[in-house]
C-alpha cells in the first residue's frame, strides 16, 4: 500500500477529529506516516476478521461432516449386528 492510497483510504473513513490531530502534528511526514500506519492497521484488522469468519465456516462444515460420518458408522455397526443375528438364526 503506498502513501497516496492510504491517505485516500483514511480520508474516506477517518473522522474529522482524526484529520485535525494529523494536521496538528509538528512534522508533516510524521502525520502522513501515522495516517499510513492507521490505514494499514485497518486493512489488517479487516483481513483478520474475514479470515476468522472463513475459518469458522470451515469449522462448522467439518463438524457437520464429522457428525454425518459418525451416523454412517453407527448405521454400519447396526447393519453388522443385524447380519450377525440373522446368520446365527440361520
Amino acid at each position: 500500500m503506498d502513501d497516496l492510497i492510504s491517505r485516500t483510504f483514511l480520508f474516506n473513513i477517518s473522522t474529522p477529529l482524526d484529520h485535525a490531530r494529523s494536521r496538528k502534528m509538528k512534522n508533516q511526514d510524521l502525520g502522513a506516516t501515522v495516517l499510513s500506519n492507521q490505514a494499514q492497521y485497518n486493512v489488517y484488522v479487516t483481513e483478520l476478521y474475514r479470515r476468522w469468519v472463513e475459518a469458522e465456516s470451515v469449522r462448522e462444515n467439518l463438524e457437520k461432516e464429522t457428525l454425518s460420518l459418525k451416523r454412517k458408522i453407527q448405521r454400519t455397526l447396526d447393519v453388522e449386528k443385524k447380519f450377525a443375528q440373522l446368520s446365527q438364526d440361520l
